[in-house]
């Protein structure tokens, strides 16, 4: 699938996007086989929605939903795996402790010393280092606070999909702009409305906001402004996870797919890798140029080399 004229803005963006300026890599078309080098199963995880790479421990971190995504039980975990898919704590971070709040954790993003994890209606935020616990932050009126993602700028921004119980929609889409300055968590609406469409994964570039979506199944822009700009159409829909690698190229879950999508800096998308079952918040490794893919319903992590 190539970009439409339409989309040039879009391409200018994706060919600009990566903040180290490295050199573009045009990667539509043909397809070439990935090679499948890990796949950590029967290791405890429970409803894995989103792996990131911690580059400066050098670890992978897997947050698990354990049940209902939608239900405040107290009982999400964060594990902790070696590279090499070793299991180096399962529950890092643990809601059951009575240290913990974390319900239903689902996209995962580092700032600083701090990792902060999407959870319902609360930003949670962790020690990058030792797991523990920092002050939360509530997002009003949030009903399914789903990705994270850091800019340049220091900023973090957050998805809010609007759907309950079920997976109806709730009409509270959204994408949340959260800036900390003295200490003190300021949250601006950067974008809300129905036409979002259940936003989900969030990727930011060096000047620019990108997101795809659970309904429609576009890969998107999103302006300074919140606007929702140059809208590329991948073959399906349900798509989860985004992420950028440092030669501009792009992938994305999708659950209808049932695969993942590369996206060239040129708009030419492909369906990378095939056949995987609700693949969710996919991370990314540039130490080791690998995908890392949660599965979600079948308790497993797959680690693709790219």
């Amino acid at each position: 699938m190539t970009a439409a004229p339409s989309s040039d803005r879009l391409m200018t963006r994706l060919a600009t996007a990566c903040a180290l300026g490295s050199a573009l890599c045009a990667c539509g078309g043909e397809e070439a086989p990935a090679v499948l080098d890990l796949e950590i199963a029967g290791v405890g995880f429970m409803t894995p929605e989103s792996v990131l790479h911690d580059p400066d421990a050098d670890v992978y971190l897997v947050s698990n939903i354990n049940g209902d995504p939608f239900e405040k039980d107290d009982d999400g975990f964060v594990s902790r795996l070696s590279p090499d898919g070793r299991v180096l704590a399962l529950r890092w971070i643990d809601g059951a402790s009575e240290s913990v709040d974390l319900d239903a954790p689902k996209g995962m993003a580092i700032l600083g010393d701090e990792l902060w994890i999407a959870d319902i209606d609360q930003l949670r935020r962790f020690d990058r280092t030792s797991g523990a616990q920092k002050p939360s932050i509530p997002i009003p009126g949030a009903t399914f606070l789903n990705d994270v993602a850091v800019g340049p700028d220091g900023v973090i921004h957050v998805t809010d999909s609007g759907f309950a119980p079920g997976f109806t929609a709730t009409a509270t889409d959204a994408i949340w702009r959260v800036e900390i300055t003295g200490g003190t968590p300021k949250l601006v609406t950067l974008a809300r409305g129905e036409e979002l469409a259940h936003p989900n994964g969030l990727c930011s570039g060096a000047r620019d906001l990108f997101c795809v979506d659970w309904e429609k199944g576009e890969f998107v822009m999103i302006s300074a402004t919140g606007k929702r700009e140059a809208p590329l159409k991948l073959p399906h829909k349900q798509l989860d996870g985004l992420v950028r690698t440092e030669t501009a190229r792009w992938f994305a879950s999708s659950w209808e797919g049932r695969c993942i999508y590369e996206i060239s800096p040129k708009g030419d998308v492909t369906a990378r890798i095939k056949e995987i079952d609700q693949p969710a918040d996919i991370g990314y490794d540039a130490k080791r140029s690998r995908l890392l893919i949660p599965l979600f319903g079948s308790d497993s992590v797959l680690v693709k080399k790219i």
